[in-house]
């Protein structure tokens, strides 16, 4: 719409001489995308970006839709014939556009109100398994068309007995990863499939779907004993560190979909430049691998081009040439080859939610595939966020773009980077690590609960006209379900009867939500679940001078599961474990001099277990280490 409307002078003439007009970026203001988007959903029943809505001098939205071309096209209406109809109404019928918004206020009030209703409901129990295999593609894996890889609920169904279930997830990880919905050739997922088969993307990549997608493919590696998960999630860190790694150590934001106006210009290829690309040896098997055809295997979903060009994707039948071609020279000289073209521009805005979300994928990803690389990458991006987007203890911004960081900090910023930096101490045992996700979870205590639940922007301010309490899931996890996540996670260290209250009060406002539509609370659900099998918490005091330490640090921090909370207490750390949690641990310490154990589940810790040997003897007879 920007070239073709808003660069147009009889467009641009129309609106600014009749409206205020806004352009919003949803990466940096995710609290005014949030609630237009679930106006739109209400008004219309569809969403979707780009995202044109026009609102009342009271920010209330009375009109709402999706792309509008300048001019009516293939039964879709233009700005050109719906802008004047709007300003008549605006000028002459007014009290029709006061009804629309109205209506708006009372649906959204109407949902708060729903809500309070329901909270003495008993929690129903949702099958995510039943519907999973219900709505479940069986011959191409995925949910329905277009195709959204929905990690966070592939990783929750990871956690049932269900072996049909499980076998539908790592078959549809395996259709991705041959589809042309990942980058064959840089790594790195695209948004989304326009088709059933995964083949033909939407080009955009986002760094939040790295992230989903580094952590999936690692745990999915370990969980089913499959090296071409694991050889993945590398490929994954591969483009990360290649694309979206800034010169800093944090990461930008998202590549574009479009080069020079057209979807997926630089990803494509003429079959007789890709022929003339390669050795003539490899001509004929790399055709094969590909599906390359002369006529082109590509056809744009939008405008329904095609065919010409080919984008590379294989079938399931070539996992293993397509595992030989990932390390190949003939991969590089293509890539090589593919850069001398226009590339998609990069959006180099650092966001802290999501490096939030790719610096606890790389933290846990580090401890699963025990690669230290991933582990500095994600402690080097932190100690960027802590130095330039947290301007006080406890505090955060939302944006560094140029030099500059900007806009206070949302609940998914919070949420996100305390996830983080427990997730950063659950690998290093590093103290600050620890010290900052409580100072963030102060913080996000203060600005955004209310009634239970956690409003994306500070619950006292009145900038909109609703405030927004999103927990249902989206391309990745709601911030709510996350702060649940993290109240937990707290609880486990702090035995607070405060967090427990409040961690009460969200289970009350929340479940009775997810008996609506399980399949879109699926993070929720995961933490429910974890939450009902009960806390855990290693606690690990040692001595500066045993030599046994440092292995009885690797087998605690190393080989027990992230979701597992862990503490080291040792003469740097114990005055601070002392300040954070008075009183809680000071009984916790080492017997002569040898490292010691302390493992608590719910709260109620077991007798001591002294030295490594009778340690890693205790943790195998408990069956949680991960290797």
């Amino acid at each position: 719409m920007a070239t073709e409307s808003f660069m147009d002078d009889q467009v641009a003439e129309n609106l600014n001489e009749n409206f205020i007009c806004i352009k919003v970026d949803r990466g940096e203001r995710p609290d005014v995308d949030a609630i237009y988007i679930e106006a739109r959903q209400m008004m219309t029943g569809g969403g979707g970006w780009p995202l044109t809505i026009i609102v009342t001098h009271e920010k209330i939205p009375f009109f709402a839709a999706t792309y509008l071309p300048k001019t009516s096209r293939r039964g879709r209406s233009g700005l050109m014939e719906i802008l004047p109809e709007i300003i008549y109404i605006w000028k002459n019928e007014r009290q029709k556009i006061s009804a629309t918004a109205e209506q708006i206020v009372q649906l959204f009030q109407n949902k708060s109100a729903a809500l309070e209703s329901e909270l003495t409901q008993e929690l129903l129990e949702q099958d995510l398994l039943d519907i999973t295999l219900e709505k479940g593609d069986r011959q191409y894996g995925g949910l329905g068309v277009p195709k959204f890889p929905i990690f966070h609920l592939w990783r929750a169904l990871l956690e049932s007995d269900n072996n049909q279930v499980q076998d539908f997830i790592a078959f549809t990880l395996r259709q991705i990863r041959v589809g042309g919905i990942y980058d064959q050739l840089a790594g790195g997922l695209h948004r989304y499939a326009t088709d059933r088969r995964w083949q033909i993307p939407h080009f955009e990549k986002m760094l939040y779907d790295q992230a989903e997608a580094l952590i999936t493919y690692a745990q999915a590696g370990i969980f089913f004993h499959e090296p071409f998960f694991t050889e993945t999630a590398l490929d994954i860190f591969y483009y990360l560190k290649n694309r979206l790694l800034s010169k800093n150590g944090a990461f930008y934001s998202a590549e574009d979909a479009d080069v020079n106006e057209k979807e997926g210009a630089s990803y494509l290829w003429d079959y007789q430049s890709f022929t003339e690309s390669v050795p003539e040896t490899e001509q004929m098997g790399l055709k094969k691998l590909f599906n390359l055809k002369p006529g082109g295997n590509y056809f744009d979903s939008v405008s329904g081009e095609g065919p010409g060009d080919n984008i590379l994707y294989a079938d399931l039948s070539q996992v293993t040439q397509l595992r030989q071609f990932s390390n190949s020279e003939i991969r590089q000289l293509l890539l090589e080859i593919r850069e001398t073209r226009p590339q998609p521009r990069r959006d180099e805005k650092i966001l802290t939610d999501w490096n939030g979300m790719i610096i606890s994928a790389l933290a846990r990803s580090s401890q699963i595939l025990q690669n230290d690389e991933m582990g500095q990458a994600a402690e080097i991006a932190y100690q960027f966020i802590k130095s330039k987007l947290s301007p006080a203890s406890g505090k955060l911004f939302h944006r560094y773009y140029e030099g500059e960081a900007g806009i206070d900090g949302f609940l998914n910023d919070y949420a996100w980077m305390i996830r983080a930096t427990l997730d950063l101490y659950n690998l290093t045992g590093q103290i600050p690590f620890l010290q900052d996700a409580f100072a963030f979870l102060k913080t996000s205590l203060e600005r955004f609960e209310k009634n239970g639940l956690f409003t994306l922007s500070p619950a006292h301010a009145n900038e909109h006209f609703s405030q927004g309490q999103r927990l249902y899931d989206g391309a990745y996890p709601s911030g709510n379900s996350i702060m649940l996540e993290n109240l937990l996670r707290a609880y486990d260290y702090s035995g607070d009867a405060s967090q427990q209250k409040q961690i009460d009060a969200f289970f009350e406002a929340a479940l009775p939500l997810m008996h609506q539509q399980p399949d879109a609370y699926a993070a929720t659900i995961l933490t429910w679940q974890k939450h009902k099998s009960g806390g855990r918490l290693a606690v690990l005091a040692t001595n500066q001078d045993n030599p046994q330490n440092d292995a009885a640090f690797q087998l605690i921090f190393q080989e027990l599961p992230q979701s597992l909370s862990k503490l080291w207490l040792n003469e740097e750390s114990s005055k601070i474990i002392t300040e954070l949690f008075p009183n809680k641990y000071d009984a916790y310490k080492a017997f002569n001099t040898l490292p010691t154990l302390y493992f608590c589940e719910n709260q109620r810790c077991e007798p001591p277990v002294l030295g490594l040997d009778k340690i890693r003897a205790f943790l195998l007879h408990k069956h949680i280490l991960i290797r």
